[in-house]
């Protein structure tokens, strides 16, 4: 019941957890929470980048609320906040439908579109919080609302992006759906001499694209240590046929010398469990339920950065991104035989499209006019050695630090980062003084409070009395003409 995907976060042990079936328990647990002075936390997906979803006090689950609803004409779906992405996809696509969203299996649908959401088709379809019609949120009183554009449309601009547990504990939501059916998914992968032409290749090739196509990059170290040469490759999802993928692919295929392509006609459902390393598992093992013994979570032990850019990276650069990769490559501590504990590296995903169509102030989601996403990261095996975790972290500080400068100033929410200075502007920009009013109005004593919550707006200060006016001079009355 306490475990995390993070294992970094493992030893923060909460007094109870609270599984909830309605809104009503969330209320119920809400109140018991407050009147007893405790710590609280909502939790879905476990997969908070910071280990938000866990505190010492209570923590508010909504897992067992997980029902996808499919309205008769396939447009919309009614999800509970508990449900996983793996199983929001799964069955919105027996309808020959789906949600822009992650690509991780086992992360929680609330958590994701709170916090923006992006994934293989969001340059087609948006963001997942973009595809929202509808919430239903607990709030700090108590109060089961229902948010839209029309109901408490300050709220649901907020639950658009202005980050998970910050305005009340989301109990359902409800979204438009997209028609698919098929997709290619495509694979390029170069010498890592190529890494200089590629980046610069691939940043550029992006504003050709059409929304159909999302793509993604990524330089990491490889198994084999300071031997090995680190890989490099871009992959994606192009919402059509292998014909129509040749063209789009073919300026990204003269860069450098590849030395593999793959293109791969699939359903939707074979392209989403394949993202989620479940291609040669049936849809019950891919659940994360099944992967380890019961009770048990999937898990890794990480940590990560996050940084839009909004102009290509100049060659400079470009050099200072391949150097820290390498500097990695070549560190002695680092495990050589186990790549999944050893790797580090950063994963570049492309914006634009239906993403960069939304005005800036549309939704709490401000990250509108970026180029592309970069994701920094670094892995290690649990119980690491404290030398191993210090050199795994002052590696990734110094990096991201390296490249920031090349960014454009924000980070994604939902890679929160307790790390991160000035973190309240990277995450929600010009749409920050708007998300602190609402907070104030919604949460005014700050219930939904945590290390990196949105802080509420001030309350304007009382006028001070004036002093009462002093009495009017008499004036005399005018004289009387008569005559």
């Amino acid at each position: 019941a306490i475990e995390l995907f993070n294992t970094r976060f493992g030893d923060i042990v909460p007094q109870a957890v609270a599984y909830c079936a309605s809104p009503a328990d969330v209320a119920a647990a809400l109140r018991f929470a407050r009147a007893n002075g405790l710590e609280l936390r909502a939790r879905n997906g476990r997969h908070s980048y910071a280990g938000y979803s866990t505190c010492e006090g209570l923590i508010i689950d909504v897992t067992d609320m997980d029902a996808v609803e499919v309205s008769a004409d396939a447009t919309s779906a009614r999800i509970g906040a508990g449900a996983l992405v793996i199983d929001v996809y799964t069955a919105l696509a027996a309808r020959g439908v789906t949600i822009p969203s992650g690509t991780c299996a086992s992360i929680g649908i609330t958590g994701v579109t709170l916090g923006g959401g992006q994934g293989e088709t969001s340059r087609a379809f948006g963001l997942t919080c973009d595809a929202l019609t509808e919430v239903e949120v607990v709030t700090a009183d108590g109060q089961v609302l229902v948010a839209s554009p029309t109901q408490h449309p300050d709220l649901f601009w907020a639950c658009q992006g202005g980050g998970g547990g910050n305005f009340g504990i989301v109990t359902r939501l409800t979204f438009r759906t997209f028609p698919i059916s098929s997709v290619t998914v495509f694979s390029v992968v170069w010498p890592w001499s190529d890494a200089a032409s590629v980046v610069d290749g691939w940043q550029r090739w992006l504003p050709t694209l059409p929304d159909e196509l999302f793509t993604g990059l990524a330089l990491l170290t490889s198994e084999g240590g300071v031997a090995a040469s680190p890989f490099l490759e871009a992959a994606g999802t192009f919402i059509g046929d292998e014909a129509g993928l040749d063209a789009v692919l073919a300026p990204l295929l003269s860069v450098g010398t590849p030395s593999s392509v793959t293109k791969t006609p699939q359903t939707w459902t074979e392209s989403f469990n394949g993202d989620a390393g479940c291609s040669t598992k049936t849809l019950e093992q891919c659940h994360p339920t099944y992967w380890n013994p019961p009770g048990e979570l999937p898990q890794n032990t990480w940590k990560a950065k996050s940084l839009y850019v909004g102009e290509p990276i100049p060659a400079a650069g470009i050099e200072v991104l391949i150097e820290g990769i390498d500097r990695r490559q070549a560190d002695p501590i680092q495990p050589t035989a186990a790549p999944e504990f050893g790797t580090g590296g950063v994963g570049f995903d492309s914006y634009g499209g239906a993403i960069n169509r939304v005005p800036k102030d549309a939704t709490a989601f401000v990250h509108r006019d970026s180029l592309f996403h970069i994701q920094f990261f670094a892995y290690w095996y649990p119980g690491a050695p404290t030398a191993l975790v210090d050199d795994n972290l002052q590696w990734i500080a110094d990096y991201f630090d390296a490249v920031a400068p090349y960014g454009n100033g924000e980070s994604y929410q939902n890679y929160i980062d307790p790390d991160l200075p000035g973190w309240l502007d990277a995450y929600y920009g010009s749409n920050l003084p708007r998300l602190r009013e609402i907070k104030r109005a919604y949460d005014p004593e700050d219930v939904f409070r945590f290390r990196q919550s949105i802080p509420p707006a001030e309350a304007p200060p009382t006028p001070p009395t004036p002093p009462p006016a002093p009495a009017p001079t008499p004036v005399a009355a005018p004289p009387r003409f008569t005559g």
